[in-house]
């Protein structure tokens, strides 16, 4: 997929906020994470222990993602 100036300017502004703030990168890591592991289910189609703490996380109030 090519990327448009937009993509461009949004993915150096997120590196540039990282440098800033690290604290930040590493809720966008753990969210980016939850996101991945968030539909995992085992062989008898139950969802995945990471699959319940991913949805945990993701409903967290400090994710909270409502426009005010």
């Amino acid at each position: 997929m090519k990327q448009t100036p937009l993509d461009e300017l949004i993915a150096e502004t997120l590196k540039l906020c990282a440098q800033d703030f690290p604290e930040i990168e590493k809720r966008m890591d753990a969210f980016n994470r939850a996101l991945e592991h968030i539909d995992e289910e085992d062989e008898s189609g139950n969802l995945t222990r990471c699959a319940h703490d991913s949805r945990a996380l993701l409903r967290s109030p400090r994710l909270d993602l409502r426009p005010y």
